[in-house]
């Protein structure tokens, strides 16, 4: 079960990563900070199927990060940091991977950002 709290009353639909998080997503915060080498990044580029198996990610595991599952990924035990990295594999930004995760297009969610107030 993904562990989900609400922050303070105010933050719906938060997940937390915390020591559980962690633990669950070990193999993909592990395969995603090894991309912070361009050797990896490379490797992953040449044959992504084999380089996730270096780092025993589940069939699900890569098709999320295949899929450009970002709020799934978070809910694996992503580390949202690492979760970006694997984004910018696939030259995603972080108001794309917004935008999925709260179902808008790219284009609603920019909207958004230009609302008084709005962070």
């Amino acid at each position: 079960m993904v562990n989900q709290r609400n922050l303070g009353g105010s933050i719906k639909n938060t997940y937390v990563f915390d020591l559980e998080m962690s633990e669950r997503g070990r193999r993909i915060n592990d395969f995603a900070e090894s991309l912070n080498l361009s050797a990896n990044r490379d490797k992953f580029k040449l044959d992504s199927d084999a380089f996730m198996d270096r780092f025993e990610l589940t069939a699900r595991e890569k098709k999320l990060v295949i899929d450009n599952d970002w709020l799934n990924l978070v809910k694996a035990g992503g580390n949202i940091y690492n979760v970006i990295r694997i984004a910018a594999l696939f030259n995603i930004g972080l108001y794309p991977m917004g935008a999925q995760q709260i179902g808008l297009s790219y284009e609603e969610f920019l909207q958004t950002r230009n609302v008084k107030g709005a962070t």
